[in-house]
């Protein structure tokens, strides 16, 4: 009995599993970052409204951005840590898998 060779396309950077859980990964930390900012932007958009002076609210506006920019790369840098440590336990054990039956398969 012939086998095929099948491939796992769930590490696939453009496509796949991963790539979706990747992407959905990235747009849902991107959109968080954004809110993060519009959240202290507006209050400080109101305080130069009642008057103080717009050099003095951008500097707060700035170090929020880096703050929350180093935060949100912090977060990103750690879960793609935990993805490609998850893929690889799970290709090793799809490897297992495959050996063992292609040496089921040998017996019979």
């Amino acid at each position: 009995m012939a086998t095929t060779e099948k491939t796992s396309h769930a590490n696939d950077g453009s496509g796949g599993l991963m790539g979706f859980l990747k992407a959905s990964f990235e747009t849902g930390m991107s959109a968080a970052e954004e809110l993060q900012q519009a959240a202290i932007s507006v209050p400080l958009s109101m305080l130069e409204g009642l008057g103080v002076p717009e050099e003095k609210t951008q500097v707060l506006k700035d170090k929020n951005r880096q703050l929350v920019h180093g935060m949100v790369g912090s977060i990103q840098s750690f879960a793609g840590q935990l993805a490609e440590v998850g893929t690889k336990q799970v290709e090793l054990a799809a490897d297992a898998i495959r050996e063992a039956a292609k040496d089921k398969e040998e017996k019979s």
